[in-house]
């Protein structure tokens, strides 16, 4: 069993809330997590925790469950003379240890006067006392030092909690003082800690740190961020990405085959793009047939537009139709397709890019002359829910296209679409009618629903040509 404890990102301690520092700093933490084969997640209740938890949630399309008992700590109380900052728990750690070189091996660090009073003794018996049921659940049995091995399962869990409650955790754990922890131990805003427990069925074992305030994922330079810091002294963080002066402002695409280039006659609305942007932006389709929002991700062809986006790009993102089919590409409307779509958006303005979410262009399925079906189900309007929230851009080329369909009618919208004769291509000897995938002419009656749609939105208007 492995236990991630990820702490909360930059927090409004007024508002129990996330700073917009903080909000990426989670972000970024939810990509970093995406590749940990996650199985659960659990959270403190209170909000700055929760929030950072939602973000790796959203990512990988799991439930969040809530753990009442890592709820913040609190601390006062203490009777001992000069005590500073009432009885905050990480300064008179640092005091029994400069000032005083106390023996944490030879002495109870809770008969201390800094700690024999002091509230957060008794919230760590508290929180000590609940983490050992939790672990009793997944079948680690806490007996003294060491843990005895109940299950044979193998699964990794990730607590989202703060720096005093995940502190008593650990030290629990760990069977570390309390004090000592927090002292030469401290963990910064959404750092990384990993502890593995063996599975070796009717055996004890002990935890074995995997991972130790992993802060990668959020450094923005050669420093790390520091413990308990402020927004201004996290490189990377506070101020947006700086623009390279030798980038050529680029519009990044990423979808499936209604969207990519294609080869004939087969041609995606991306392909027709580019004559609506105006000159000097370059256009880079990596728009993939029969990729998901999810399959898209796995393959690593995210990668390349993850690493080649600049500050003041511009990423278009239209999956759907692919999301819906019954197999590994598979994601639900409401959980793993939305969640794959905001982890671009998220890499989008991490990288100081502008995402730009796009429904799933409507297929050509007429019932009668005049009525056109709905075949793509809640994946528009997950898209719509999405952009609304986030506050990004969304052309809604589902309803723009359902539009151009039934003003065309059912006869003319079919010349948009590829249609063979039979004999005309080897892949289809009997010839082709298809509803979904367009000609060329229908890859630039498309693109020029989007680029219309986008003209609109004053965020997006100055990428294309005013006469296109």
């Amino acid at each position: 069993m492995r236990i991630i404890f990820v702490r909360h990102g930059e927090p409004d301690y007024a508002c129990d809330c996330l700073t917009e520092t903080g909000r990426r700093q989670a972000a970024a933490a939810a990509e970093r997590l995406a590749g940990e084969g996650i199985d659960g997640i659990w959270t403190s209740p209170m909000g700055r925790a929760a929030e950072t938890a939602e973000f790796t949630a959203r990512r990988l399309g799991l439930p969040v469950r809530t753990l009442d008992f890592m709820h913040e700590v609190s601390w006062g109380g203490v009777q001992a003379e000069d005590v500073p900052e009432e009885g905050h728990p990480w300064t008179l750690a640092d005091r029994m240890i400069t000032r005083e070189d106390f023996d944490f091996y030879a002495n109870d660090w809770r008969k201390h006067p800094y700690f024999a009073e002091n509230a957060i003794t008794r919230d760590y018996g508290r929180v000590a006392a609940a983490f050992d049921g939790f672990l009793r659940e997944h079948g680690y049995a806490h007996e003294g030092t060491r843990f005895r091995c109940e299950t044979e399962a193998r699964e990794t869990v990730a607590v989202f909690s703060h720096g005093g409650s995940g502190a008593c955790v650990l030290a629990h754990l760990l069977a570390l003082p309390l004090p000592y922890v927090c002292t030469v131990m401290p963990y910064d805003y959404t750092s990384v800690i990993i502890l593995n427990f063996p599975v070796r069925p009717g055996e004890y074992v002990h935890p074995r740190i995997e991972l130790f305030n992993d802060t990668a994922h959020i450094r923005g330079g050669a420093e790390g961020p520091k413990f308990q810091a402020k927004p201004d002294e996290v490189p990377g963080l506070k101020e947006a990405p700086k623009e390279d002066p030798a980038h050529t402002p680029t519009v990044w695409m990423i979808g499936d085959s209604t969207m990519d280039t294609g080869k004939l006659p087969f041609r995606g609305w991306g392909w027709a793009f580019p004559q609506y942007v105006r000159e000097g932006v370059r256009v880079e389709n990596h728009g993939a047939s029969g990729r998901s929002s999810k399959s898209f991700r796995e393959e690593g062809l995210f990668i390349p537009v993850q690493e080649g986006m600049r500050p003041g790009d511009l990423l278009i993102i239209q999956f759907g139709h692919n999301d819906e089919k019954d197999d590994e590409r598979h994601t639900d409307p409401e959980t793993t397709y939305t969640g794959e779509l905001r982890a671009y958006c998220e890499a989008a303005l991490r990288a100081g890019a502008l995402p730009v979410l796009v429904t799933p262009v409507s297929r050509r399925y007429f019932s009668g002359k005049t009525s056109l079906m709905y075949t793509h189900g809640e994946y528009p309007r997950a898209v719509r829910v999405l952009a609304e929230e986030l506050g990004v851009p969304m052309v809604d080329l589902e309803k723009a296209s359902r539009r151009l369909y039934l003003a065309l009618g059912e006869e003319e919208t079919a010349t948009l679409f590829v249609r063979t004769a039979p004999g005309e291509l080897p892949e289809y000897p009997e010839g082709h009618d298809d509803r979904t995938h367009f000609c060329a002419k229908g890859s630039v009656a498309i693109a020029g629903l989007a680029a219309e749609e986008m003209r609109r939105d004053p965020r997006c208007s100055g990428w294309l040509r005013e006469d296109g």
